[in-house]
């Protein structure tokens, strides 16, 4: 059975130089004041060098809290907090273990609290709210913050193992520090739950909280004011709350249509209300929405439009919510890509996903980069009609770029670099409009040629000519001119032999 707590007034004055703050605080950052004196039946304090003192008898609560030291150093503070009558109080602290004296300050504190208890007499220390630990909104906030960090710590690994995630130093060393910090947290939390303490043993009776214990607490004291109408409010709030979370989440969730089969799908749900083979005029994929455009039919110029997305939320797997026939009348016809009508196969998406990765690699722009769009369209038919070909857009650190594919997902072969200067000059006689590709399909070239103007071409192979006004244009090789071409539309191979021996018409 502890002894009872000597008289106050035959206790020795005491000082003790500490850390002191005015009021309760639960965060500070910088503290001004230092010193307090405990003598007789008072307590005294300076702040803004202004002497402050209380009886003790005015004291109405105490509350303790507790610093936790972790590798990565202390968390929280070690502090007494006394609140008197008339709302005044004063906060003692008690440093942490970076101080350059924490051994000594340490000390100093434990003094000044023990001493503090050992001069209440019983009819105080039953007045008095002895209370250790945090208050219940800031430990809830802590745990809270404490229980979300262990979850992300726990999904990390499984996010790794499951390919979402790259695995990186940065990342390693992130979830090492978290890992400590929630340690530390938990730590805190498990020695500054909310409980009363024992004034007679008022330092180790401060760290015998639980985390457990206080839960027990709190849901033994809900319950014994639970009603079956409050039981069904707080069930409501609960699953409103899962709700928020849960839409939260799935919001985020993002599953690309370039990721295998998720393109197939999308395009076979629009297509079963299209019909079997539709006949398209443009089709754009991006990660998150496929648009395919159908003519109107009858003569107009609007064009249909149909889209397929994510279902739900909930189901980011799935990409079957299709919208249209939706008609679109263009602003400018001539502003529009993609003019010529084609048959649009199932195969046409079947392998998008290998194609998204091979025009990554083929674009080389860097860590992150990644494809914003595929479009699929048949060039105009100005000389002859071409298959639809898709046009694929990459973008990195390193810029953007542009390739392009066959039908079929196929990317075109790269133009290699250019052998030496130009060898092959285009003038022309009269006005002719032509165009240069290069064998990945890009455009070098598209223009008019007017009298008296000329073309060098890039000294690269592969290069052709597509013009529809040939004997309207002098070609060169070396200076040499070559063998006229008769006729108009014409797709002519820029290869020096060929020109000079008459065989570059590809028609």
């Amino acid at each position: 059975m502890a002894s009872a707590a000597p008289p106050a007034t035959a206790l020795p004055e005491t000082e003790y130089d500490l850390n002191i703050h005015d009021g309760e605080v639960a965060t500070i950052f910088r503290l001004r004041d230092h010193g307090v004196r405990l003598t007789g039946d008072r307590i005294e304090w300076r702040i803004d060098g202004q002497p402050q003192n209380a009886v003790l008898a005015d004291i109405r609560a105490i509350r303790l809290t507790t610093e936790v030291e972790t590798s990565r150093g202390p968390i929280g503070a070690t502090s007494c907090r006394i609140r008197f009558s008339g709302g005044r109080a004063v906060t003692v602290f008690g440093g942490n273990s970076l101080s350059p004296d924490a051994a000594a300050r340490r000390a100093r504190y434990e003094s000044f609290v023990v001493d503090l208890h050992r001069r209440l007499g019983p009819g105080e220390r039953s007045r008095i709210r002895i209370i250790a630990g945090f208050g219940g909104g800031r430990f809830g906030l802590l745990l809270a913050a404490s229980v979300i960090s262990a979850v992300f710590l726990l999904l990390a690994p499984l996010a790794l193992l499951a390919g979402a995630a790259t695995p990186r130093i940065g990342l390693g060393i992130a979830m090492a520090f978290g890992a400590v910090m929630t340690v530390g947290l938990f730590r805190l939390l498990q020695l500054n739950a909310p409980h009363s303490y024992d004034p007679a043993d008022p330092l180790g009776s401060a760290t015998a909280g639980s985390i457990g214990d206080t839960f027990g607490h709190a849901i033994r004291e809900i319950r014994r004011g639970m009603t079956f109408g409050k039981g069904m409010a707080a069930a409501a709030i609960a699953l409103a709350a899962i709700a928020v979370v849960v839409l939260i989440v799935a919001s985020h969730q993002r599953v690309s249509l370039f990721e295998p089969a998720r393109a197939r799908q999308a395009f076979d749900a629009v297509r079963a209300r299209m019909g079997p083979t539709p006949t398209a005029i443009y089709v754009a994929v991006t990660p998150d929405e496929l648009l395919i455009e159908t003519p109107a039919g009858g003569g107009s110029s609007a064009r249909t439009d149909w889209r397929a997305s994510r279902r739900t939320l909930f189901g980011w797997s799935e990409w079957d919510n299709v919208s249209g026939p939706a008609d679109r009348y263009p602003m400018s016809l001539s502003d529009e890509l993609g003019e010529e009508r084609f048959k649009l196969d199932r195969d046409a998406t079947a392998h998008l996903d290998d194609l998204a990765k091979a025009a990554v690699e083929r674009a080389a722009l860097g860590p992150g980069a990644h494809v914003t769009r595929m479009t699929l369209i048949a060039p105009h038919s100005f000389i002859k009609p071409e298959p639809p070909r898709w046009t694929v857009e990459v973008e990195g650190s390193g810029g953007h770029a542009e390739l392009y594919a066959d039908r079929a997902g196929t990317l075109f072969p790269p133009t290699p670099a250019a052998a030496g200067p130009p060898r092959i000059l285009i003038g022309a006689l009269t006005g002719s409009w032509m165009r240069v590709i290069n064998p990945s399909q890009a455009v070098v070239f598209d223009g008019t040629l007017e009298p008296g103007q000329s073309y060098s071409v890039p000294n690269v192979p592969g290069l052709v000519l597509r013009t529809g006004h040939a004997s309207g244009l002098i070609i060169r090789v070396d200076g040499h001119s070559v063998p006229a071409i008769e006729g108009g539309r014409h797709d002519i191979a820029l290869d020096p032999q060929a020109l000079l021996s008459g065989a570059a018409v590809r028609d």
